[in-house]
């Protein structure tokens, strides 16, 4: 899911409720099944995460689904694991903002042949617009972001959540 989070928002600027619930609700069931119990703590980071995500997003410094994801991420990651969540997110925000500041073409160019072809592939195309129900009609508002060099965040987020559970996995 982190992955898929990745894509829309690199692709569509989008971080969609939808998402956000797959992430929350899937949670519980690890918990459940992989009989880790770390449930009040990891609830107390989502909440924390909620907070301090509100507060950037009220303050227009990141967007909403950038706080909502990193919610549900944090819920995820836990307290134990918090610090080099943060450490990840920030290499990754890092790295990524350059390479939009830097590399801006080449990425209008990339984004624009990936969400071209999603739109010629039906099984693809219908996942899609299950989770972004707008996605016909946001494309001159994707190119209004790039124009603006706006950073899709998520990215970092999600990438930084991936490798602090796969490193908790391996």
């Amino acid at each position: 899911m982190f992955i898929l989070a990745a894509l829309l928002d690199f692709l569509y600027y989008r971080l969609p409720n939808k998402l956000f619930y797959i992430i929350f609700y899937l949670f519980p069931v690890y918990i459940i099944l992989s009989l880790k119990f770390y449930l009040v703590s990891n609830y107390l980071v989502f909440v924390g995460a909620i907070l301090i995500g509100f507060g950037l997003f009220s303050a227009a410094i990141i967007g909403g689904g950038d706080a909502k994801l990193l919610s549900a991420v944090s819920l995820w990651i836990g307290w134990n694991n918090l610090v080099p969540f943060m450490l990840w997110m920030l290499v990754f925000g890092g790295l990524i903002s350059c390479i939009y500041l830097f590399f801006p073409k080449a990425i209008h160019y990339i984004t624009a042949k990936i969400r071209g072809f999603v739109q010629r592939q039906s099984f693809i195309k219908k996942g899609v617009r299950f989770l972004v129900s707008d996605v016909d009609v946001i494309e001159g508002e994707v190119l209004s972001l790039q124009q603006k060099k706006m950073i899709p965040y998520g990215i970092s987020i999600a990438g930084a959540g991936l490798i602090i559970l796969l490193k908790g996995i391996m």
